[in-house]
């Protein structure tokens, strides 16, 4: 045995003992998310009351000052960027070349005046929740008439932002099948422009109870709930800890459930595909060997962003082209993994370099990627240790779940994972193309995906006897 396939082997080995040691280690949902916290500027100690939050809802207009555009196009001007190795696409990460030209086009022809009034055509809002000043996005349908009013959270992840989100609006507020949809596109506290968690321990279950306040806050005590990357973790957590809260869990990148069925179903369907999968075809090549290797090679930013994110973030909120080259990477392999061998990564196949560079902006402009990263470090480790129950417990029957598989998203998972994973999974649809970052880059097919997954919900609901 050579020393690659030693090592495929060894990497199998320990991968498995971990899943297992995960799924037996007894422990309960972390009922401590179900409390009021505080992760505010005030300094508190244990025991002390805490801070009472303005609850107004005030309106906010994004509008950075020109300090801070006239210190970016003069670092831009300073930019150092290392020559690429001769023959190098996007193998060793973002190619130089291709970012001396997204340098250069941000520098001397990217318009954020215009972008901003873009962004503002839509009502942003600001809350006080817990502490942390809460930006989200609300828009509310124009055309009611007979139809059904659906409230809907939309949440992104890292390195994403709201803006992901801006192609799906008009499709969403646009009526079908006697429903129309209220839009609430928050920004995770420390990315974008709400506010930075000042205290250690916000992760992904204390977003799930911030995003429920604001929602009620709103007049929704129920709703439906739609989220990949971390817009995924906090749903799940959302679904877990606060299920009497959603109407439906509509999701990109649900969890591979924690449970030997999984390993015992994927090895039968190695052999016999067509007794276990819905879609042989398609579910078989979904968990396979060569996704090892391929999440070794492509999650080491989360490692380090979930040991130490303020060192390597120390250099990326300082240079805007380091941020640019750190955060637009993941823009070209999480949407396709064959872009790396395409001279410029392929980024340009799904999006323009104005919408490319205008994610990057809400970074640079709010100096959240410090913050964002950190929430990497304070979610994981707790999900792989004493709240891996997150992980192997499934979502109860009362929260109805559905799933979007895209063609190209990092982690996949075939149809009987799913129903592991969720109790009451009402739909499942397979994707002819896309990638991580959904909504961003097949808007239509993730807003039909939506509506067709809430129908199947309402439909049921309406079914069930009173």
């Amino acid at each position: 045995m050579g020393t690659k396939s030693s090592l495929l082997v060894a990497t199998i080995i320990a991968s498995i003992a971990v899943y297992l040691s995960l799924y037996w280690r007894k422990t309960e949902l972390p009922k401590h998310y179900l409390d009021d916290h505080y992760f505010g500027v005030q300094k508190i100690k244990d025991g002390d009351k805490l801070p009472s939050d303005n609850v107004k809802i005030e309106k906010f207009t994004i509008n950075i000052d020109d300090s801070v555009l006239i210190d970016l196009k003069e670092r831009l001007n300073k930019s150092r960027i290392t020559d690429s190795l001769d023959g190098v696409n996007f193998e060793y990460g973002f190619n130089s070349e291709i970012l001396k030209k997204l340098v250069d086009y941000w520098n001397n022809q990217y318009d954020w005046r215009s972008v901003e009034k873009s962004l503002n055509q839509y009502n942003h809002f600001k809350t006080q929740i817990e502490g942390l000043s809460v930006h989200f996005v609300h828009i509310k349908p124009k055309e009611i008439a007979s139809n059904k009013v659906v409230p809907l959270i939309l949440v992104h992840g890292w390195p994403g932002s709201f803006v992901e989100f801006y192609k799906i609006i008009p499709l969403l507020l646009t009526p079908k099948n006697g429903v129309v949809f209220e839009l609430i596109i928050p920004s995770i506290p420390g990315y974008g422009f709400s506010q930075i968690p000042n205290k250690p321990g916000f992760n992904a279950g204390h977003a799930a109870r911030i995003f429920v306040k604001l929602m009620k806050r709103l007049g929704h005590d129920k709703f439906y709930y739609h989220g990949g990357d971390w817009g995924a973790v906090i749903g799940d957590y959302t679904a877990k800890l606060f299920p009497k809260s959603l109407l439906g869990f509509h999701t990109t990148l649900p969890g591979l459930p924690m449970s030997p069925c999984v390993l015992i179903k994927t090895l039968i369907g190695y052999f016999l595909p067509n007794y276990i999968y819905d879609h042989p075809e398609a579910e078989s090549k979904m968990l396979t060997l060569q996704l090892i290797p391929y999440l070794i090679k492509e999650t080491g930013y989360a490692h380090i962003q979930s040991t130490k994110p303020d060192t390597v973030g120390a250099g990326l909120n300082d240079s805007p082209a380091g941020l640019a080259a750190y955060i637009l990477e993941k823009f070209s392999t999480w949407v396709n993994k064959n872009y790396v061998d395409k001279p410029d990564g392929g980024l340009f196949e799904k999006f323009t370099i104005d919408e490319l560079l205008t994610n990057v902006m809400i970074y640079w402009t709010s100096e959240t990627i410090v913050s964002s990263q950190r929430f990497y470090k304070e979610t994981f480790p707790k999900l792989m240790g004493s709240e891996n129950i997150i992980l192997r417990s499934p979502i109860k029957k009362e929260v109805p779940v559905g799933v979007a598989v895209f063609e190209h998203e990092i982690l996949r998972i075939p149809k009987f994972a799913a129903q592991i994973a969720a109790e009451n999974l009402v739909h499942y649809e397979i994707m002819p193309r896309g990638g991580h970052f959904a909504a961003f880059e097949e808007p239509e097919l993730t807003a039909n995906d939506i509506k067709k997954f809430v129908a199947r919900c309402i439909e049921a609901a309406n079914k069930k006897p009173e």
